[in-house]
């Protein structure tokens, strides 16, 4: 090594002394001070499922002895050789979002160690909630879809009818926080009366998969309604009766809504109901009392009429 120690003179001369270091240059290190190195091969999508695996490889200039990984689980793996690898599958990991730590050990006690942050590991198949199990023809069926990460894609069929929804491969805003939600819809096309199944697939972007099968009814068949009292043509007067009959053909609950000459008067549910009405909170004179069936498929009946002339 050369040290110099130099002067400028100020009449524009200068001039270098030069003092030689006979020291000798500073060994390298043993090979057992070297520590190994480690490279996780880790990709950003699709997060790591049940059956997938990331790659660890681990090389040295001595003999490798283990590997330690830590996320939702711990665990050691045994390493041999100058270089070697293994896999980290996610069953090893444990589900949940957070950072992956990884170290790297040789049989000479030397360490080296990575991480990898942002890591998900997803075991849990998504779940499906029905929405509507009972329709109208025409009507749509729908359910709803979610995963406690990230949603992959959803097959639903029906009566030949039959939709596929891939979701987008990146990560929701509601990752690590809530679950990830989705509401598939298929509508039933002109369906006859009866009993049919629906059956969804549905993965997430982990590749855990859920087949759920839910029963559907559709019912084509309106309920029926008729006023037994009052008779046509009476001329109530203060509080007066009134009585209905609501019929389903599939012993369906039924509700009733009945007006008076055009105005919301009551609701009622089936199949037999009784209740008054007070003249004196409609206008007096000829009018209709009116009353509509609705079934839990939400099918109308036609309505039933009856003429009244109310007196105060």
């Amino acid at each position: 090594m050369i040290r110099a120690l130099c002067t400028v003179a100020l009449a524009a001369t200068a001039g270098c002394l030069f003092d030689w270091n006979d020291d000798p240059p500073p060994e390298p290190p043993p090979p057992d001070r070297i520590a190994p190195n480690a490279t996780l091969d880790v990709p950003r999508f699709p997060p790591l499922g049940p059956d997938s695996a990331l790659a660890l490889t681990a090389t040295d200039n001595v003999e490798l002895a283990e590997a330690r990984y830590s996320f939702r689980n711990t665990g050691t793996m045994s390493l041999s050789g100058v270089e070697d690898s293994v896999e980290l599958t996610g069953a090893m990991l444990g589900e949940g979002f957070g950072t992956l730590l990884v170290s790297v050990e040789d049989d000479a006690g030397n360490a080296t160690g990575t991480s990898v942050t942002g890591m998900l590991v997803d075991l849990s198949p998504p779940v499906v909630h029905p929405v509507t199990v009972l329709l109208r023809p025409g009507d749509e069926f729908a359910a709803w879809v979610a995963d406690a990460w990230m949603l992959g894609s959803v097959e639903v069929e029906l009566a030949g009818a039959a939709i596929v929804q891939d979701f987008p491969d990146a990560y929701p805003g509601t990752l690590g926080e809530a679950w990830d939600y989705s509401l598939v819809r298929i509508v039933t096309g002109a369906l006859a009366d009866g009993r049919y199944e629906a059956r969804l697939r549905v993965r997430d972007a982990a590749g855990n998969e859920t087949v759920k099968r839910i029963g559907v009814d559709v019912d084509a068949t309106p309920p029926r309604v008729e006023i037994l009292e009052p008779a046509p043509g009476g001329v109530p007067a203060g509080w007066f009766p009134v009585r209905l009959r609501a019929i389903d053909t599939r012993d369906e609950s039924v509700w009733v809504e009945l007006r008076l000459g055009g105005a919301p008067a009551a609701t009622a549910r089936g199949p037999e109901a009784r209740l008054e009405l007070y003249a004196g909170d409609f206008s007096p004179g000829e009018l209709v009392l009116e009353a509509v069936a609705f079934d839990e498929a939400g099918n109308l009946s036609e309505p039933a009429v009856v003429p009244l002339f109310l007196e105060r």
